[in-house]
């Protein structure tokens, strides 16, 4: 006896099931929240790159690799940066700061 044709197509669950989880994966590191503190005690999360990543000695790529973050300005840059949060965001603390800065 020859089979109805709607016998060959795979059903899918029935509706009203609840759906069927996906099939983990290989564990990789912890992923970090925004805002979340990672304890020290905590595993690696880049446990394929060197400690000294960032560094200008050690094995990994040295600073050029920060992008332009960690590089320290001269002073001038400093206070340039002052006066001009002052301009935005004055407060008697920054004031203070430069006015000590002026005296110098």
């Amino acid at each position: 006896m020859a089979r109805p044709a709607t016998d060959a197509v795979p059903q899918g669950p029935p509706a009203g099931a609840p759906p069927t989880p996906a099939p983990a994966g290989p564990a990789g590191p912890p992923q970090q929240l925004p805002g979340q503190v990672v304890p020290l005690s905590a595993p690696s999360m880049r446990p394929d790159e060197a400690i000294t990543a960032g560094m200008d000695m050690g094995a990994g790529p040295g600073s050029e690799a920060l992008g332009g973050l960690g590089q320290v300005g001269s002073p001038d840059d400093a206070v340039m940066g002052l006066r001009a949060a002052y301009a935005v965001y004055p407060s008697e603390e920054l004031r203070a700061i430069l006015e000590a800065i002026d005296l110098d």
